[in-house]
């Protein structure tokens, strides 16, 4: 008995792609439009994202001086601010750490990778350039 085969999905349908055994064949041109589509809508997820985030610091800025006053805001500014900033130079601490751990073991250095571990471990050198 021969199975007849499947119907086309409904992504082939609507892309022009064509079944050929186990294998999809789909133009060029759907897929890069496919491409162009998906861009449009990640950046306009992204714009919406970003306005939503001005309008939140707009409303909440009032909100905030007038419940901690405009010194308690110049603290409640630099406090967040160090925040931010010690998260970014954090982000960036596990790979280098990982990479140079790594490279001491690879090159059998087992005191170097050592010493790396516990460096990072104490904080020591993390905020500098």
């Amino acid at each position: 008995l021969l199975a007849e085969p499947p119907a086309q999905t409904q992504w082939q349908q609507r892309h022009g792609a064509v079944s050929k055994g186990s294998h999809d064949v789909c133009s060029t041109s759907a897929r890069r439009l496919d491409a162009v589509r998906t861009a449009q809508r990640n950046i306009g997820a992204s714009i919406f994202t970003a306005l939503i985030g001005i309008g939140a610091v707009l409303i909440a800025t009032p909100m905030i001086i007038d419940h901690v006053g405009k010194a308690g805001y110049g603290v409640w500014t630099v406090s967040m601010a160090i925040v931010i900033y010690v998260g970014i130079v954090e982000a960036g601490m596990a790979p280098a750490i990982q990479r140079h751990v790594a490279a001491a073991r690879a090159a059998g250095d087992e005191r170097g990778a050592t010493l790396v571990a516990l460096y990072a471990l104490s904080g020591v050198d993390s905020f500098q350039a």
